[in-house]
C-alpha cells in the first residue's frame, strides 16, 4: 500500500474507511463504490489492517464538525466487517489483530449526535461479539457497551433481555470452566490461544460492571430482570476450584487456616482472573442488596467493609484492579444508609474516603465520587446533635478538599509546563514528577499516565465538585457553630481556585466556566467580612495578573459586586488597587489594559447598583481619577487607555439619572480645571484620540446649570462632534438641541458666535436626502427651526475664501487618440493622499503608485512657482504617509531618499553655477519634512527619524568630488532652519520631533560638531524655549530635551582651552553661556529651573572654579528683580520660582548673595507667606490647582528659610525671627501634606543640631497643639499623631516616658470592638490606631515597660479584626520589638501556647520588620 499522509480530516478518514473495504479502488472513487467492492472483491487483509490502524489513530483527533460527515460512512462499514468476519483465536494471526483494531475504533468513537442513530446496530453487533468472539474482543465489546450506555442511555427491553441471557449463560459456563482449568490434572493454557468470550472470567467481570451501570441509570427497567441473575451469581460466588478446595481441606485438617493459592493449580494467571470475576460478581449482588431493606443488616459490619485489607486483600494486583469497583459500591452503601450510621461510623467513613481523595493512584472519577459522598454526609453528621464532633468532622472534610484543590492546581501547572516543553521539543526527555511516576511498576499517579486532554477533562469535573463541597462545608460549619476558617485557609482556597480556573481554558463551553465562577462566588460569600477583606487585599495583585490572562475571571468580581453584603468591601479594595496603579495603565499590553478598564467598569456598575453604600467610596477616588488621567496620558505610550477609562466613568455617573449627588459635588470644584485639561488635550490630538476627547467634553457628568459658566469650553468640541462619526454626531446634535431648548438667545448666541461658521457648515453637511442617514438630517432640520433664523447671522460675517497664488498650475499632458490635454494634478494628488491615509488597503497601493508617478513627472519638468511647490509639498506628505504602511514602506523610503538626493544635487549645482536654477525643489522638499517627522505615534515617529538620519548620511557622503564642505554646511543650515522651526510650534508632537531632529543633526559624522558650534546660541535658546513652552501636562520625554541641552553644551565647550596658557577667551565664553541660563533660575517652571541648574553645574565643573566666579557678573541681573518686587503681588508659581532662585544662590559655596537688609526683608516676607492661612492665600474661590500650588509655595518657603540658616547664623541677631521660624517648623509638622511635614522636619532637625536646647516658652508653644489633642481621644487626628512621631524623633529627651500610659489608654478607647467588627476599608479609626502604635518605638529608653500591654492590645485588636497575616500593626510593633529584642523574645516565649500571639510574631518575622529578633 502506498504511503498516505496523516491528515486527520474528514475526507482523509472517508478515504481510509473506503480503502478498508477495498484498497484496490482509486482514491477518486466514491465511498459507495468502496462498499460495493466490499461485497464483490477479495480484499488483502494486511492492507485492511494497515488502513484500520491509521483510522484508529485519526479517530482521536478528528473534530466534532468533521465527524458528522465521516461517521455515517465509517460505522456501517465496520459493523458489516465485524458481523461477517471470521472469529480468530490465535493471537499471532492477522485476522485476530484486524478484528481487534475494528473494535478499538468502535470503542474510540466520539460522543456525538451523529452516532446516536447507529446505537441499536452497535448494541446488536457487540452482543454478537460477546456470544461468539474471543475473550479480548469480548472485553472490548463490554467496554464499548459500558461507554455507550453511559453516554447515550439508549436502553431497550430487547437489548436488556438478550444481554442478561448472555450473562446468565456465561455464569452457567463458569462451573465447567473452573473444573476444566483449575484441577490438578488440567492441561496448561496455550498463551497464544484466546478463550471464547462466553467462557471468559474477564468478560464476565466486565459484563457485571455493565449491569451495575445499567442498574444506576435505568433502575426501574432493570429491577424486574435482575432478580433472575441473583441465583446464578451466588452459585458463581460459591465456586471453588478442585485443586484449591483439596489444598484447603488438607491444611485445615491439620488445624491451620488456609490462605493463598494452591501450588497444584496449573494456570495461575487464569485463577487470578477467576477471583477478580468473583469479586465483581459480589459487587453485583452487593449493589442489588443495597436496593432492598436488607442493607441495614450491614450496619454492624460497616467497619469491616471500610477496611481495605478486608475488601481488597493485600495483593498488589487485586488492589489495582478492584479498588475502583469496590469503593464505588461501598460509597453507594454508605450513601444509602448514612442516616442510620452512628457518629463514629460517619467519622470512619469520612476518614476512609478522605484517604481515597488524596490517593493519586486512583482516577479522578473515583476522587469525584468520594468527594460527592463526603458532602452528602454533612446533613447526617449535623443531625446527630454533637456540635463539637460535627465541627471537627466538617472542618476535616473542608481541609481535605482544600488540600486536594492545592494538589490539583500543582499538578495542572506541571502538566501544562510539560506539555509546553514537549510542544517546543517533541523529542525532549523531561525529568519531573510525572517522569518518576511513569517509572513506577504499579501504583503510579494517574495524571502521569493519562493524556493531558483527558487529565484536564477529569480535573475539571473534580474542580467543580470541590467548589460545590466548599460551599456545603462552610454552610455546615455555620450550622454547628464551628470556628470558621481563618484568613490563611481562605487565602489557600482563593489561590487554588483561581489557578484551577485555567482548567477551562481549552474548553469552548463558556457555561461551564460561568457555573464554576458562580459556585466559587457563593463559597466566597460564606466568609466573614473581615476575612473577605483580608483575602482580597492580600491576593488582589495575584488575582489581577491571572485575570489579565483569562478575562473571564473578572466575572468573579461582577458576581460579588452584585451582592449587597460584599459589594462595598470589594469595591473599596478594587478601586484602591486600580487607582494606585493608575500610572501603569498607559504602559500595559492590550490584554492587561482591557482587563483594567473592564474591572473599572464593573466597579462603576457596583456604584449604580448600590448607590447608598458605594457612592461615597467612589467619591474618595474621584479627584485622582478625573485629574491624574490627563498628565498621565501625556506621558503614556498608549494615552487612549486613560480616555477609555474616563469615558466609562463619565457614562457611569451621567447614566445615573441624577442620583449621584455626592459625585456631582465632588466633580463640581474640579470642573474648570478638567475642562481646561480636556481642551488642551483636544488641541494637541488628532484622529480617533480627538474623537474620544470630544465625546468626553460633551459628556461631562454634571447638570447643564453647572456648565453654564464654562459653556465656551464646549463650543469647539461641539463643532468637531458634528464632523465626526455617527455616534459623535448624534451626541453633538443632542447637546446642541439641549442648549437651544434650555438657554435664552441672549445668553447662547454670543457663546455660539465663536464657532458659528464651523457649526453651520457642519449642520449643512447633514442635510442630505436618502439613501443618507435620515436621523441626523431630521434632527438638524428641527434644530434649524428652533434657531428661528439666527443661523442667517453668518451672512453678516466676512466670507471664508481661499487664496491661490497667481502662478502656473501643476499640470501633466495626456494624449488620447492623437488629441492632447493637460490635467490639473492638484485634485488628483489630493485624492491620492486622502486615500493613503484613510482608504482601504486595496486602494492604497494604487494611490501610492499614482503619487510616485506624478511626483516623478513634476521632478522631470521642474518645480517653479508657488502652486507647483504647494502641490509638490502635498505629494511629498503623501509619500511620508506611505512610510507608515508596511507594504509600501520600502518603496516610500527608497523614493524619499532619491528625491532628497536629487534636491541636494540640484542645490549644489545651482550654487556652483550661480544661475537661476530650480531653487524651489530643495525648499519644497524641506517644507514637507516637518509633516513627515511630526507623528503622534511613537513607532511612526521613530521610522520617520530613521529616514531623516539616512538622508543626512546621504548628504554628507557625496558621490561627486565637486561637492565641497561649504555646500554641505549650507544645506545643513537650511535643514536646521526647518528643524528649529518645529521646536517653535505649539504642539508637543512638533517640538519633540524638532528636538529629535537636532539630536540627529548633532551626531552627523564629521559635520555634527561643526554645525552645533556655528549655531550654539540659537540651539540653546531654541531648547530653552521648548522647556519654557511645555504644556501643563508634562510629556514623558521631557528629560530627553534636558539631556539634549546638556549634550549641546558639551559639544560647544569641547574645544575650549580652559586650563591652557590663555584661559581668558574660554572663561569669557563660559561666563557668556552661564548668562543664558542665570535668568531661568527664577523661572516659574520647575523643569526649566532644574535644567538651568544642571547646565550651570556642567559649566562650573568644566571651569574647575567655584560657581560664584561664573555667576558673579550676572548677580545683579539675577537677584535685583527679585528684591525689588513684593512676592505677595505675584502669582504663586512665580513666587516659587524666585524663592528657588534665592535658595540656589544661598546654597552655593560660597553663597552668591550677601546677608543684607534686602535679603532679610525677603526672608521675612517668605516667613509671612509660610505662616499665612490657606484662606488668606487662596481668596474666595479656591480651586484644586490653586490648593496644590499653595502646598508647593509653603514647601519652597520652608526650604528657603532652612537654607538661609547657615548664612544668617541661624538668625542669631534676630531672636524673634528665629523663634518664629522654629514655631513655623512645629506648626508645619501637623500639616496634612507629607511634603510640608518632610521639609519642616528637616528644618527643625537643623535647628536642633545647632541649638541643643530650645527655650522653654518656644517648646511649650510648639508642643501645645499636640498635647491638647492628647488630652482627649476624640480630638486625635492622623496628621497630629504623625507630627507627634516626628517630634519624638527629634525631641526624645524633652518627653517623659509616662506619655506611653496616655497613648495606651487612647489605643484602648479608639479600638472600640463595635467599630472593629465592621470591616471598613480606609477606616480612619484604624489608621489612628496604627499611628498610635508607631509612636512607642520613639519613646525614651524606658518604654519597654509598655511591651506587654502594647502587644496584648495589638493582638486583641488583630483578633477582633480576624486578621491572620501581616496587618497594618505589624510594622509599628516590629519597630518597637526591634528596639527591645530581649524583652520581646522573653514575652513571646512566655506566650508560646497562645496562637494569636504566635501569629502576630510570625507576621513580623516574615516581613523582616524586626531584624534584631531573628
Amino acid at each position: 500500500m502506498e504511503s498516505s499522509p496523516h491528515l486527520g480530516t474528514t475526507s482523509d478518514l472517508e478515504l481510509r474507511a473506503g480503502r478498508i473495504a477495498d484498497p484496490n479502488i482509486g482514491i477518486f472513487l466514491s465511498f459507495s463504490q468502496s462498499i460495493w467492492a466490499l461485497k464483490t472483491t477479495l480484499v488483502d487483509l494486511k492492507t485492511k489492517h494497515a488502513v484500520a490502524a491509521e483510522i484508529r489513530e485519526m479517530i482521536d483527533t478528528i473534530r466534532d464538525i468533521e465527524s458528522i460527515r465521516a461517521i455515517p460512512v465509517l460505522i456501517p462499514a465496520i459493523l458489516d466487517l465485524l458481523r461477517n468476519g471470521e472469529v480468530a483465536v490465535q493471537k499471532d494471526t492477522t485476522e485476530y489483530q484486524f478484528r481487534r483494531l475494528l473494535l478499538e475504533i468502535m470503542n474510540r468513537l466520539p460522543v456525538n449526535e451523529a452516532v446516536r442513530p447507529y446505537v441499536p446496530q452497535i448494541y446488536t453487533c457487540m452482543l454478537q461479539i460477546l456470544r461468539k468472539d474471543n475473550e479480548e474482543n469480548g472485553s472490548l465489546a463490554s467496554k464499548t457497551l459500558l461507554d455507550f450506555t453511559r453516554s447515550y442511555r439508549a436502553l431497550t427491553e430487547d437489548f436488556l433481555t438478550e444481554f442478561l441471557a448472555i450473562f446468565k449463560e456465561g455464569l452457567h459456563n463458569l462451573k465447567e470452566v473452573v473444573v476444566t482449568t483449575f484441577s490438578e490434572d488440567s492441561a496448561p493454557l496455550d498463551p497464544n490461544v484466546v478463550p471464547s468470550s462466553i467462557r471468559s472470567f474477564k468478560v464476565l467481570g466486565e459484563m457485571a460492571m455493565i449491569i451495575v451501570i445499567i442498574s444506576q441509570i435505568h433502575r426501574q427497567m432493570v429491577s424486574g430482570h435482575i432478580h433472575a441473575t441473583i441465583s446464578p451469581a451466588f452459585e458463581v460466588l460459591a465456586l471453588q476450584s478442585p485443586a484449591q478446595q483439596k489444598a484447603r481441606d488438607d491444611y485445615e485438617a491439620m488445624g491451620g487456616i488456609w490462605s493463598g493459592m494452591a501450588l497444584t493449580i496449573k494456570n495461575a494467571s487464569g485463577f487470578s482472573e477467576f477471583l477478580h470475576c468473583q469479586i465483581k460478581e459480589l459487587m453485583v449482588v452487593f449493589r442489588h442488596l443495597m436496593g432492598l431493606n436488607a442493607r441495614k443488616a450491614l450496619l454492624p459490619h460497616l467497619d469491616k467493609l471500610l477496611d481495605e485489607d478486608v475488601l481488597l486483600g493485600k495483593g498488589v494486583s487485586s488492589k489495582e484492579i478492584l479498588r475502583a469497583v469496590v469503593y464505588s459500591a461501598i460509597a453507594d452503601l454508605v450513601h444509602h444508609i448514612r442516616n442510620d450510621l452512628t457518629l463514629q461510623q460517619l467519622a470512619r467513613s469520612v476518614h476512609v474516603f478522605s484517604k481515597i481523595i488524596h490517593n493519586p493512584a486512583l482516577g479522578n472519577n473515583l476522587h469525584t465520587m468520594s468527594a460527592k459522598m463526603l458532602f452528602g454526609l454533612t446533613d447526617a453528621i449535623l443531625a446527630k446533635g454533637d456540635e463539637k464532633e460535627a465541627a471537627r468532622l466538617v472542618s476535616s472534610m473542608f481541609e481535605t478538599c482544600l488540600e486536594r484543590l492545592e494538589a490539583l492546581a500543582l499538578i495542572q501547572d506541571e502538566v501544562t509546563a510539560s506539555a509546553t516543553q514537549l510542544k517546543d521539543n517533541s523529542e525532549a526527555v523531561i525529568i519531573d514528577s510525572a517522569f518518576i511516576e511513569k517509572s513506577r511498576p504499579v501504583g503510579a499517579a494517574i495524571y502521569a499516565m493519562e493524556k493531558p486532554e483527558e487529565f484536564v477533562h477529569e480535573s475539571r469535573l473534580m474542580f467543580r465538585t470541590l467548589l460545590h463541597g466548599f460551599r456545603v462545608c462552610l454552610a455546615a460549619m455555620k450550622k454547628c457553630n464551628a470556628t470558621p476558617p481563618d484568613g490563611d485557609v481562605f487565602l489557600r482556597l482563593f489561590e487554588g481556585c483561581i489557578k484551577c480556573m485555567s482548567l477551562f481554558d481549552p474548553d469552548p463551553r463558556i457555561n461551564d466556566q460561568n457555573d464554576a465562577i458562580d459556585w466559587f462566588g457563593h463559597a466566597l460569600l460564606e466568609m466573614n467580612l473581615h476575612v473577605f477583606q483580608e483575602v482580597w487585599t492580600v491576593k488582589m495583585d495575584f488575582f489581577f495578573k491571572c485575570a489579565s490572562k483569562r478575562m473571564i475571571l473578572l466575572n468573579i468580581c461582577q458576581f460579588l459586586f452584585t451582592r449587597e453584603a460584599t459589594s462595598p468591601t470589594l469595591l473599596a479594595i478594587v478601586l484602591g488597587y486600580l487607582v494606585d496603579r493608575l500610572h501603569l495603565l498607559g504602559e500595559y499590553d492590550d490584554m492587561t489594559a482591557a482587563a483594567t478598564i473592564r474591572l473599572f467598569k464593573m466597579a462603576f456598575g457596583a456604584v449604580t447598583a448600590y448607590a447608598n453604600t458605594n457612592e461615597v467610596i467612589l467619591k474618595t477616588h474621584l479627584p485622582k481619577l478625573l485629574m491624574d488621567c490627563f498628565p498621565l496620558a501625556a506621558k503614556a505610550t498608549k494615552p487612549t487607555n486613560y480616555f477609555h477609562l474616563l469615558r466609562a466613568l463619565f457614562r457611569a455617573i451621567g447614566g445615573g439619572g441624577g442620583r449621584f449627588e455626592l459625585l456631582y459635588t465632588a466633580v463640581l470644584p474640579l470642573l474648570p480645571e478638567m475642562l481646561d485639561s480636556l481642551n488642551r488635550q483636544l488641541m494637541a490630538s488628532e484622529g480617533p484620540t480627538r474623537d474620544m476627547i470630544v465625546e468626553l467634553c460633551l459628556t461631562v457628568p454634571l447638570r447643564l446649570t453647572h456648565l453654564l459658566p464654562h459653556l465656551n469650553y464646549l463650543m469647539q468640541p461641539l463643532a468637531l462632534a458634528l464632523r465626526g462619526g455617527p455616534e459623535l454626531v448624534s451626541q453633538g446634535l443632542r447637546t446642541l438641541e439641549l442648549c437651544i431648548d434650555n438657554l435664552t438667545p441672549d445668553f447662547l448666541d454670543p457663546t455660539l458666535s465663536t464657532v458659528l461658521r464651523e457649526l453651520m457648515e457642519a449642520l449643512h453637511s447633514h442635510l442630505k436626502p436618502l439613501p443618507a442617514n435620515h436621523h441626523p438630517a431630521h434632527t438638524t432640520i428641527r434644530i434649524l427651526g428652533k434657531l428661528g433664523g439666527r443661523n442667517r447671522r453668518l451672512l453678516t460675517k466676512e466670507p471664508a475664501l481661499k487664496y491661490r497664488q497667481h502662478s502656473e498650475l501643476a499640470k501633466v499632458a495626456i494624449t488620447f487618440g492623437g488629441s492632447g490635454e493637460k490635467l490639473d494634478l492638484g485634485p488628483i494628488m489630493s485624492l491620492a493622499c486622502r486615500t493613503l491615509s484613510k482608504g482601504s488597503p486595496f486602494d492604497r497601493g494604487y494611490s501610492y503608485t499614482l503619487l510616485e508617478n506624478c511626483m516623478t513627472v513634476m521632478l522631470h519638468e521642474g518645480i517653479s512657482g508657488q502652486n507647483l511647490e504647494d502641490v509638490f509639498v502635498q505629494g511629498m506628505e503623501g509619500i511620508f504617509d506611505g512610510l507608515n504602511i508596511p507594504d509600501l514602506q520600502p518603496r516610500a523610503e527608497s523614493f524619499i531618499r532619491k528625491v532628497a538626493q536629487n534636491a541636494f544635487e540640484v542645490e549644489v549645482w545651482r550654487n556652483h553655477s550661480r544661475g537661476p536654477g530650480a531653487r524651489g525643489l530643495l525648499s519644497s522638499f524641506l517644507d514637507s519634512l516637518p509633516y513627515g517627522l511630526a507623528r503622534d505615534q511613537r513607532a511612526q515617529a521613530k521610522v520617520a527619524q530613521s529616514i531623516f538620519v539616512l538622508i543626512l548620511h546621504d548628504l554628507v557622503a557625496p558621490s561627486s568630488p565637486n561637492v565641497t564642505p561649504q555646500d554641505i554646511m549650507g544645506i545643513l543650515h537650511q535643514i536646521a532652519n526647518r528643524i528649529t522651526g518645529l521646536c517653535l510650534e505649539d504642539s508637543w508632537i512638533h517640538k519633540s520631533a524638532g528636538c529629535q531632529g537636532i539630536k540627529n543633526l548633532s551626531s552627523i559624522p564629521a559635520y555634527g560638531t561643526k554645525w552645533v558650534m556655528e549655531r550654539e546660541i540659537d540651539l540653546i535658546r531654541t531648547l530653552l524655549h521648548v522647556l519654557k513652552d511645555l504644556p501643563r501636562d508634562l510629556p514623558r520625554d521631557v528629560d530627553e530635551v534636558t539631556d539634549l541641552l546638556l549634550g549641546v553644551l558639551r559639544i560647544c565647550t569641547s574645544e575650549l582651552e580652559i586650563h591652557g596658557d590663555s584661559p581668558g577667551p574660554a572663561r569669557n565664553k563660559l561666563i557668556h553661556l552661564v548668562g543664558l541660563f542665570s535668568p531661568e533660575l527664577q523661572s516659574s517652571n520647575a523643569v526649566v529651573r532644574q535644567a538651568a541648574q544642571a547646565c550651570i553645574g556642567l559649566l562650573v565643573s568644566l571651569s574647575g572654579r567655584p560657581a560664584v566666579d561664573l555667576l558673579m557678573p550676572h548677580r545683579e541681573r539675577t537677584v535685583t528683580g527679585i528684591y525689588t518686587k513684593p512676592l505677595r503681588a505675584l502669582p504663586f508659581m512665580k513666587q516659587i520660582g524666585m524663592m528657588e532662585a534665592i535658595r540656589y544662590c544661598i546654597s552655593l559655596d560660597p553663597p552668591l548673595v550677601e546677608l543684607n537688609d534686602e535679603l532679610l526683608r525677603l526672608l521675612h516676607e517668605t516667613l509671612a507667606l509660610a505662616d499665612a492661612e490657606d484662606n488668606a492665600l487662596l481668596g474666595r474661590s479656591p480651586g484644586r490647582q490653586s490648593a496644590l500650588e499653595v502646598i508647593q509655595l509653603r514647601v519652597a518657603c520652608i526650604k528657603l528659610l532652612t537654607a538661609s540658616m547657615p548664612l544668617t547664623d541661624f538668625f542669631q541677631r534676630q531672636a524673634q525671627t528665629r523663634q518664629r521660624v522654629t514655631s513655623l517648623y512645629f506648626k508645619s509638622l501637623y500639616s496634612p501634606s507629607p511634603e510640608i511635614k518632610d521639609v519642616a522636619h528637616e528644618g527643625l532637625r537643623m535647628v536642633l543640631t545647632h541649638q541643643s536646647r530650645l527655650p522653654k516658652e518656644l517648646l511649650q508653644t510648639g508642643l501645645r497643639p499636640i498635647l491638647m489633642n492628647l488630652a482627649d481621644p476624640k480630638r486625635l487626628s492622623v496628621p497630629g499623631l504623625e507630627g507627634l512621631a516626628r517630634l519624638l524623633e527629634l525631641l526624645t529627651n524633652y518627653f517623659k516616658v509616662e506619655i506611653g500610659h496616655k497613648l495606651l489608654d487612647h489605643f484602648r478607647i479608639v479600638a472600640d470592638p463595635a467599630m472593629l467588627t465592621v470591616p471598613l476599608t480606609n477606616n480612619e479609626s484604624i489608621t489612628k490606631l496604627v499611628r498610635l502604635a508607631n509612636i512607642f518605638h520613639l519613646l525614651p529608653s524606658a518604654a519597654n515597660i509598655f511591651l506587654e500591654n502594647l502587644v496584648n492590645s495589638i493582638v486583641q485588636t488583630e483578633s477582633q479584626m480576624c486578621l491572620s497575616n501581616q496587618s497594618p500593626f505589624s510594622e509599628p510593633l516590629g519597630k518597637y520589638l526591634d528596639r527591645y529584642p530581649v524583652d520581646g523574645i522573653d514575652f513571646f516565649m512566655r506566650h508560646i501556647t497562645f496562637p494569636r500571639h504566635m501569629r502576630t510574631l510570625r507576621s513580623i518575622l516574615e516581613a523582616k520588620f524586626a531584624p534584631n529578633l531573628e
